[in-house]
């Protein structure tokens, strides 16, 4: 994923999507834009997303590889979603691969510095 750092791209994005109504506080400040070409991981399977995806524009599609290999489709999703929420909610999820179908801008919360604030946000959680 490409990470996009024009900041008029990034305020277009914020005030398009229904983004900032999602919390109690102001998330927009540490927000960052990304960009997933088609075929691209927006989380790739077995690895813990350092963000909080929010899918702007786009669709992508959730997978897990079983055991003997094969490979299971459990959903798709459209813009908007949150994307990365199950692994904030709980770390003892294995955690399944997501894929863009077509172009995908993603707005991104970093986990590590917000985890706490989010699980305590009454706001947030209702939108989960």
């Amino acid at each position: 994923m490409k990470r996009i750092n024009d900041g008029k791209i990034i305020d277009r994005f914020l005030n398009d999507s229904d983004y900032k109504e999602q919390f109690s506080f102001d998330a927009s400040k540490d927000t960052e834009l990304f960009l997933a070409a088609p075929g691209e991981y927006i989380i790739k399977e077995g690895v813990r997303p350092e963000y909080l995806f929010y899918l702007c524009s786009g669709k992508a599609k959730l997978y897990m590889t079983l055991p003997d290999g094969r490979v299971n489709l459990i959903d798709f999703f459209s813009a908007p979603c949150f994307i990365g929420e199950m692994e904030l909610i709980s770390e003892d999820n294995d955690v399944r691969a997501v894929q863009a179908l077509e172009s995908c801008y993603c707005l991104g919360l970093p986990l590590r510095r917000y985890r706490k604030l989010l699980l305590e946000d009454p706001r947030f959680l209702r939108s989960l």
